[in-house]
């Protein structure tokens, strides 16, 4: 099931409603709508910023967001849609965050922080992964390859399974905009993974 199937399920009507009822300051409303998409916010955010916390931290600002903004909201999209936008915009500010924070320790201008956590998976004395962990991490490689708006258009198109026209309201843009960056996206991925070796397949999937 794609998230966009996901979220079309709920009815449009009762979420206006909520949003309604939290622009009057309602709390009760908003716990409504944080127990109704939380999980969908979380799952999108921790593939995107990795660690529990960070994306914990993304989907409260969603939240917060919510109740400061709700009577700004005008019911010209669905309140998912709404939703899945600020999440995008907050997502897309912790990994602008993310990468100065890097550049700076590279440049050896900060403190090193604690070893990558998402190579300790690699260092592990474990068993070593079957096939399909090995695609995904090659999957993930490629992934960090891209810049940070078009690594979240991805998530958001190849692994949520929303419309170009959804994520173009998600992150207030035309369409031919999440189209193009769609393009180079998919071209640097497969750059990327061709790069590695291990994701040939992967990487003719991605085409063009």
């Amino acid at each position: 099931m794609s998230g966009s199937e996901g979220m079309t399920r709920r009815d449009a009507g009762d979420d206006n409603q909520l949003m309604s009822r939290i622009s009057r300051q309602d709390k009760a409303a908003l716990q409504a709508l944080y127990l109704a998409y939380h999980g969908k916010l979380m799952r999108f955010a921790l593939r995107v910023v990795r660690r529990p916390e960070d994306a914990e931290e993304v989907v409260n600002d969603v939240f917060m967001v919510v109740w400061r903004d709700a009577g700004t909201f005008e019911g010209r999209s669905r309140v998912s849609t709404w939703l899945m936008g600020i999440a995008y915009r907050r997502a897309l500010k912790h990994l602008r965050r993310e990468t100065s924070r890097l550049r700076l320790v590279a440049s050896g201008g900060g403190e090193r922080d604690e070893p990558d956590q998402y190579l300790e998976s690699a260092e592990d004395d474990g068993p070593l992964p079957d096939d399909a962990l090995v695609q995904q991490e090659v999957a993930n490689v490629a992934l960090k390859s891209l810049p940070a708006d078009q690594r979240l258009m991805v998530e958001l198109a190849l692994v949520m399974g929303h419309s170009y026209p959804e994520i173009a309201e998600m992150a207030d843009c035309p369409v031919n905009t999440v189209k193009t960056r769609m393009f180079h996206a998919r071209k640097r991925m497969r750059d990327a993974l061709k790069a590695t070796g291990l994701g040939t397949d992967l990487a003719d999937a991605l085409g063009a």
